[in-house]
């Protein structure tokens, strides 16, 4: 693909009662972005996207701080999710997203979820 993907960075963004990023299509790069306190989810990726989410904290979401879902993929690294209600990351559909070099900590459910035909590489 030559045409030149967009890219979010080092922004702070807060979303008090929906999803803060929805990424639909392409390969959008988020980086050094801190998102936060979302009722919905933080970032939400469906349909073919597949966006490169890198050196970004995400925290005290409701909802999960990054859903998969539909055929959507890309890459999640050296991030870090803390304090989410939900969970870190889910993978739902026929999702397959790529985890690498990040931290999870203090979720009120279990950090990492795939379900469904989804497949998720997940690597320290």
């Amino acid at each position: 693909d030559c045409e030149p993907q967009p890219e979010l960075r080092g922004f702070s963004l807060r979303s008090s009662s929906a999803t803060c990023v929805l990424v639909e299509h392409g390969g959008p790069t988020i980086s050094r972005c801190t998102i936060t306190s979302s009722e919905g989810h933080g970032v939400l990726v469906r349909g073919a996207a597949r966006p490169t989410i890198r050196e970004s904290t995400l925290h005290g979401h409701r909802k999960a701080a990054i859903v998969f879902r539909d055929h959507a993929g890309g890459q999640v690294v050296d991030s870090c999710f803390r304090a989410n209600s939900g969970h870190g990351i889910v993978a739902s559909g026929a999702a397959s997203p790529l985890v690498e070099s990040s931290e999870f900590a203090a979720h009120g459910s279990p950090a990492v979820v795939v379900r469904g035909q989804a497949t998720a590489v997940i690597r320290e």
